[in-house]
């Protein structure tokens, strides 16, 4: 007894005739037919089957049996018996529905998989948001950081030469000449630090990208004694010497920003005095070039420290 699909389908044995050798026991079809080409409505298509058979051919294929209902048939011989088939029988109906479960089962699969998919990009996303907003706090933070570094470095020079010339002020406070040029060392130390501290309480202009120049007459030669004046404080303190060179008296009036020109001068002389050795001697060398319309000006500071590697600074 063979059977399949909850008892729907069957297996026969027959001979090449077509005649019933062995039958199961519960096959309500059995009753209707002895031989199984009895059971194929379609003369077409049982002429077809009975001619394989009798080639001993094995095939299968969906016929009309039983009426009009469709069954598909799968024919085999049978091995070391001569003029036996197995044949299988089993309604359309069931292998449609099975196939639709299976499909429906294959569907649901991917479905599932998608979701799975789906779950892990956002969790990589999510990972990946997570990552980028901590490096961007770090980002923000070493931002941070080395603002407050460099601002601290750049208050603390102007603040010594207003402390430096105070002292000195305290000490020759009977001569009124020497006092009056340490008093007018600490007005310039003390309008180059305000206008730091304006600088640092505009960082949000700075961070919008809206920074303007503040275009105004000066003469160069006072902008290089605001230098001179808020930087004198840390060289005396490391008995460094800085010699002014200049090809011409600098008095003449141009337009410019001279508080920002002002600040980068001095950063540069600060760090002359930083890395030169205690004793050294640091040149600051202003060449003026007349142009057609305008005055060119270069400006050079010279140290006596370790200088820069070639590589360094590509």
């Amino acid at each position: 007894k063979i059977t399949f699909y909850k008892n729907s389908g069957y297996s026969y044995l027959i001979d090449k005739t077509g005649k019933l050798i062995l039958a199961p026991e519960n096959d309500e079809q059995v009753a209707d037919f002895s031989n199984i080409f009895d059971f194929i409505s379609s003369e077409q298509s049982k002429a077809e089957v009975q001619s394989k058979i009798e080639n001993d051919e094995s095939g299968y294929g969906s016929y009309a049996c039983n009426g009009t209902e469709q069954y598909t048939l799968n024919y085999v011989p049978v091995r070391n018996v001569n003029d036996w088939y197995l044949v299988t029988v089993i309604p359309q109906q069931y292998i449609n529905r099975a196939t639709s479960t299976i499909i429906y089962r294959v569907i649901l699969i991917c479905i599932c998989f998608a979701l799975c998919v789906v779950i892990v990009i956002i969790h990589n996303v999510e990972l990946s948001k997570k990552n980028l907003k901590l490096k961007l706090d770090n980002a923000k933070t070493d931002i941070m950081n080395s603002f407050f570094s460099r601002i601290s470095h750049e208050i603390r020079t102007p603040m010594n030469a207003i402390i430096g010339m105070t002292e000195l002020s305290q000490r020759d406070i009977g001569d009124q000449n020497k006092v009056a040029g340490y008093l007018d060392n600490i007005k310039c130390a003390s309008e180059y630090l305000l206008s730091l501290i304006n600088n640092i309480l505009d960082m949000s202009r700075i961070q919008n990208r809206k920074e303007q120049l503040d275009i105004a007459p000066f003469r160069v030669i006072d902008m290089v004694k605001t230098v001179d004046n808020v930087t004198s404080q840390n060289m005396k303190l490391k008995k460094i010497r800085m010699s002014v060179l200049k090809d011409s008296p600098l008095t003449t009036v141009v337009k410019g920003d001279r508080k920002k020109l002002t600040q980068v001068l001095v950063n540069i002389v600060s760090n002359a005095v930083k890395f030169s050795p205690e004793g050294g001697k640091i040149k600051f060398t202003v060449q003026t070039e007349h142009l057609e319309k305008e005055i060119l000006y270069t400006f050079r500071i010279a140290d006596e420290g370790i200088g820069i590697k070639k590589e360094s600074l590509a």
